[in-house]
Protein backbone atom coordinates (compact mmCIF):
# COMPACT_ATOMS: atom_id res chain seq x y z
CA UNK A 1 0.00 0.00 0.00
CA UNK A 2 2.79 2.56 0.70
CA UNK A 3 4.05 2.06 -2.87
CA UNK A 4 0.60 2.99 -4.19
CA UNK A 5 0.58 6.17 -2.06
CA UNK A 6 4.08 7.02 -3.33
CA UNK A 7 2.83 6.80 -6.93
CA UNK A 8 -0.11 9.06 -6.11
CA UNK A 9 2.20 11.58 -4.38
CA UNK A 10 4.60 11.64 -7.35
CA UNK A 11 1.72 11.99 -9.82
CA UNK A 12 0.18 14.84 -7.84
CA UNK A 13 3.53 16.61 -7.55
CA UNK A 14 4.12 16.37 -11.30
CA UNK A 15 0.60 17.53 -12.05
CA UNK A 16 0.76 20.51 -9.69
CA UNK A 17 4.27 21.64 -10.65
CA UNK A 18 3.98 21.39 -14.41
CA UNK A 19 3.87 24.47 -16.58
CA UNK A 20 0.99 25.81 -18.60
CA UNK A 21 0.22 27.06 -22.07
CA UNK A 22 -1.72 30.31 -22.44
CA UNK A 23 -3.45 30.50 -25.85
CA UNK A 24 -5.17 33.63 -27.17
CA UNK A 25 -7.48 33.25 -30.18
CA UNK A 26 -8.33 36.48 -32.01
CA UNK A 27 -11.56 36.64 -34.01
CA UNK A 28 -14.71 38.64 -34.64
CA UNK A 29 -18.02 37.83 -32.94
CA UNK A 30 -20.16 35.05 -34.38
CA UNK A 31 -23.49 36.17 -35.80
CA UNK A 32 -26.41 33.72 -35.64
CA UNK A 33 -29.80 34.75 -37.02
CA UNK A 34 -32.90 32.59 -37.34
CA UNK A 35 -34.26 32.56 -40.88
CA UNK A 36 -37.36 30.44 -40.33
CA UNK A 37 -38.48 27.73 -37.90
CA UNK A 38 -35.99 25.21 -39.33
CA UNK A 39 -32.97 27.18 -40.62
CA UNK A 40 -30.52 29.73 -39.25
CA UNK A 41 -27.67 31.74 -40.70
CA UNK A 42 -24.29 31.67 -38.95
CA UNK A 43 -21.45 33.99 -39.97
CA UNK A 44 -18.21 33.42 -38.09
CA UNK A 45 -14.48 33.97 -38.37
CA UNK A 46 -11.52 31.78 -37.59
CA UNK A 47 -7.76 32.49 -37.38
CA UNK A 48 -5.94 32.71 -40.71
CA UNK A 49 -2.95 30.82 -39.32
CA UNK A 50 -1.56 28.77 -36.48
CA UNK A 51 -0.78 30.39 -33.12
CA UNK A 52 2.64 31.97 -32.85
CA UNK A 53 4.79 31.78 -29.74
CA UNK A 54 4.99 35.10 -27.90
CA UNK A 55 6.75 34.11 -24.72
CA UNK A 56 8.31 30.91 -23.48
CA UNK A 57 9.96 29.65 -20.31
CA UNK A 58 10.94 26.02 -20.97
CA UNK A 59 8.83 23.51 -19.01
CA UNK A 60 7.02 26.30 -17.12
CA UNK A 61 5.10 28.64 -19.41
CA UNK A 62 4.30 29.16 -23.07
CA UNK A 63 2.13 32.00 -24.40
CA UNK A 64 0.84 31.85 -27.98
CA UNK A 65 -1.46 34.09 -29.98
CA UNK A 66 -3.16 33.59 -33.33
CA UNK A 67 -2.21 35.98 -36.17
CA UNK A 68 -3.90 39.37 -36.55
CA UNK A 69 -5.85 38.04 -39.55
CA UNK A 70 -9.01 35.97 -39.89
CA UNK A 71 -11.08 34.14 -42.50
CA UNK A 72 -14.87 34.03 -42.79
CA UNK A 73 -17.30 31.11 -42.74
CA UNK A 74 -20.93 31.39 -43.85
CA UNK A 75 -23.29 28.55 -42.94
CA UNK A 76 -27.04 28.15 -43.37
CA UNK A 77 -27.71 25.33 -40.96
CA UNK A 78 -30.42 23.25 -39.38
CA UNK A 79 -31.60 24.89 -36.14
CA UNK A 80 -32.11 21.54 -34.41
CA UNK A 81 -29.04 19.45 -35.19
CA UNK A 82 -25.59 19.37 -36.75
CA UNK A 83 -24.85 17.73 -40.05
CA UNK A 84 -26.49 18.04 -43.46
CA UNK A 85 -29.37 20.49 -43.68
CA UNK A 86 -32.38 18.67 -45.16
CA UNK A 87 -34.61 21.74 -44.84
CA UNK A 88 -33.16 23.56 -47.85
CA UNK A 89 -34.82 22.99 -51.21
CA UNK A 90 -33.12 25.94 -52.92
CA UNK A 91 -30.50 28.47 -51.95
CA UNK A 92 -28.94 31.38 -53.78
CA UNK A 93 -26.53 33.73 -52.01
CA UNK A 94 -26.54 36.82 -54.19
CA UNK A 95 -23.60 38.44 -52.38
CA UNK A 96 -21.62 38.44 -49.16
CA UNK A 97 -19.49 41.45 -48.27
CA UNK A 98 -17.76 43.10 -45.34
CA UNK A 99 -16.39 46.54 -44.66
CA UNK A 100 -14.51 48.43 -42.01
CA UNK A 101 -16.17 51.66 -40.78
CA UNK A 102 -14.28 54.06 -43.07
CA UNK A 103 -13.96 51.74 -46.09
CA UNK A 104 -16.03 50.70 -49.06
CA UNK A 105 -17.52 47.17 -48.97
CA UNK A 106 -15.39 44.24 -50.15
CA UNK A 107 -17.42 41.51 -51.85
CA UNK A 108 -16.02 38.10 -50.91
CA UNK A 109 -18.35 36.02 -53.08
CA UNK A 110 -21.54 36.25 -55.11
CA UNK A 111 -23.97 33.98 -56.97
CA UNK A 112 -23.26 31.01 -54.71
CA UNK A 113 -25.68 28.10 -54.44
CA UNK A 114 -24.63 26.06 -51.44
CA UNK A 115 -25.36 26.38 -47.72
CA UNK A 116 -21.70 26.47 -46.60
CA UNK A 117 -18.77 28.67 -47.67
CA UNK A 118 -15.32 28.84 -46.11
CA UNK A 119 -12.70 31.44 -46.97
CA UNK A 120 -9.15 30.14 -47.27
CA UNK A 121 -10.27 26.68 -48.43
CA UNK A 122 -9.79 25.78 -52.11
CA UNK A 123 -12.81 23.50 -51.82
CA UNK A 124 -15.11 26.52 -51.33
CA UNK A 125 -13.41 29.43 -53.04
CA UNK A 126 -11.94 29.44 -56.53
CA UNK A 127 -9.59 32.37 -55.96
CA UNK A 128 -7.32 32.85 -52.97
CA UNK A 129 -8.82 35.78 -51.09
CA UNK A 130 -6.56 37.63 -48.66
CA UNK A 131 -7.34 37.30 -44.94
CA UNK A 132 -9.24 40.04 -43.15
CA UNK A 133 -7.19 42.14 -40.70
CA UNK A 134 -8.03 41.79 -37.01
CA UNK A 135 -7.68 44.63 -34.54
CA UNK A 136 -9.07 44.63 -31.01
CA UNK A 137 -10.47 48.16 -31.49
CA UNK A 138 -12.26 47.48 -34.79
CA UNK A 139 -15.55 46.06 -35.92
CA UNK A 140 -16.70 44.72 -39.27
CA UNK A 141 -19.98 45.46 -40.99
CA UNK A 142 -21.14 42.32 -42.83
CA UNK A 143 -23.90 42.18 -45.42
CA UNK A 144 -25.43 39.13 -47.05
CA UNK A 145 -28.27 39.03 -49.57
CA UNK A 146 -29.78 35.62 -50.30
CA UNK A 147 -32.83 33.54 -51.06
CA UNK A 148 -33.50 30.40 -49.04
CA UNK A 149 -36.39 28.22 -50.20
CA UNK A 150 -37.63 31.12 -52.33
CA UNK A 151 -37.71 33.66 -49.47
CA UNK A 152 -35.43 36.71 -49.77
CA UNK A 153 -33.26 37.74 -46.80
CA UNK A 154 -30.86 40.64 -46.34
CA UNK A 155 -28.72 40.81 -43.23
CA UNK A 156 -26.59 43.86 -42.44
CA UNK A 157 -24.91 43.53 -39.03
CA UNK A 158 -21.85 44.62 -37.06
CA UNK A 159 -19.30 42.09 -35.72
CA UNK A 160 -16.98 43.34 -32.97
CA UNK A 161 -13.44 42.10 -32.45
CA UNK A 162 -13.06 39.65 -29.59
CA UNK A 163 -10.55 37.26 -28.06
CA UNK A 164 -10.84 33.87 -26.42
CA UNK A 165 -8.25 32.63 -23.94
CA UNK A 166 -7.53 29.14 -22.73
CA UNK A 167 -4.93 27.91 -20.29
CA UNK A 168 -3.86 24.29 -20.63
CA UNK A 169 -1.22 22.33 -18.70
CA UNK A 170 1.84 21.93 -20.92
CA UNK A 171 1.84 18.20 -20.30
CA UNK A 172 -1.64 17.89 -21.86
CA UNK A 173 -0.65 20.20 -24.73
CA UNK A 174 2.21 17.92 -25.74
CA UNK A 175 0.12 14.75 -25.46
Amino acid sequence: MPRFLLHIAISMTLLLTQGCMDLTIQEYETLTIGLDEKNELEISTYPAGYPEKEFHIPFLYKASRTPDEVYFQVFIKDRERYGPNHHIDSIHIESFSYRFPADEPTVLFSNYEDNFWMQGSPQYESEHLPPIPWNEHWYLQVRISMKVNGVAYTVDERLHATTRKSITPLLLYFL
